[in-house]
């Protein structure tokens, strides 16, 4: 017995030519599909590429400014560490109200400015041996912070003397005016220097030299408007951030306040 295979079957011819027209127009909707469906894909990812670099942009710009904030911050707090500081030492070395000398440490007193004599530098020594009255030469322990053209006040705790160096001699100071009177040996003798504080053209001024850039206030305030009744100076600093918020387009400002007793002033 013979098998045999079935004979292939055969598409008539009208069937197939419709078969053939109708697998080109698939193919090309898929062609069509694919295309959008890539389109769309990238849309999508640019979008979210967009959104990315949005957000990266703006915690850069939130970084910089907060840097900057704390910058400044920090920056006015040090330049008030050395207000407070120095005006704390107001009047150290100098006669005090007590005294009756009449010379007030205070020179200057306005909300912008602040002037006062003080030995900020430690500049202090003692009689080695006693200086009579109307000598120029004082024989001190040491020297070594005094240099001519110093301002100094000698005191033995009841008299007063002041008066310039005008030469410096191993251990001996030259004076320019005679004493006023004698002083023992001990007797304590300051270098001296007048230390002024102003805000002027956006910055805060120590003497000339600049302490802290970009202050927008400097305020001082008194507890009397005698110079020699002050015995309390409060103090208001604002400095403002080098750049301004560019979510806000304002500039940025830290303010620093306190209050300064300097204890000389009390004596």
């Amino acid at each position: 017995m013979t098998n045999a295979w079935p004979a292939p079957l055969t598409v008539p011819a009208h069937l197939a030519r419709k078969m053939s027209h109708f697998r080109h127009r698939m193919s090309g909707e898929c062609r069509g599909s694919m295309l959008v469906e890539v389109l769309v894909s990238m849309l999508l990812t640019l979008m979210l590429v967009a959104v990315m670099y949005s957000a990266f942009v703006g915690q850069v710009r939130t970084y910089a400014a907060q840097n900057q904030l704390m910058e400044t911050t920090h920056a006015a707090r040090l330049a008030m560490q050395v207000l407070t500081g120095q005006i704390m030492q107001a009047g150290f070395g100098a006669p005090p109200p007590s005294s009756g000398t009449g010379v007030p440490a205070i020179l200057t007193a306005t909300s912008s400015a602040l002037s006062f004599v003080s030995d900020v530098r430690g500049a202090q020594t003692f009689l080695a041996a006693p200086a009579a009255k109307n000598s120029h030469s004082l024989a001190v322990v040491s020297s070594a912070a005094f240099a001519a053209g110093n301002s100094i006040y000698l005191t033995d705790g009841t008299n007063w003397y002041t008066g310039s160096v005008t030469a410096v001699n191993a251990n001996v100071l030259t004076v320019s005016a005679g004493l006023s009177v004698a002083f023992a040996a001990g007797s304590v003798v300051n270098a001296v220097e007048t230390v002024t504080f102003t805000f002027s053209q956006g910055q805060l001024v120590r003497n000339g030299q600049s302490l802290l850039h970009n202050v927008t206030a400097l305020a001082f305030s008194y507890d009397s408007s005698n110079l020699g009744a002050i015995r309390r100076i409060g103090i208001t600093l604002t400095a403002q951030v080098r750049a301004p918020d560019r979510r806000t387009v304002q500039p940025t400002s830290v303010t620093v306040s306190t209050e300064v007793a300097p204890k000389n002033l009390r004596l």
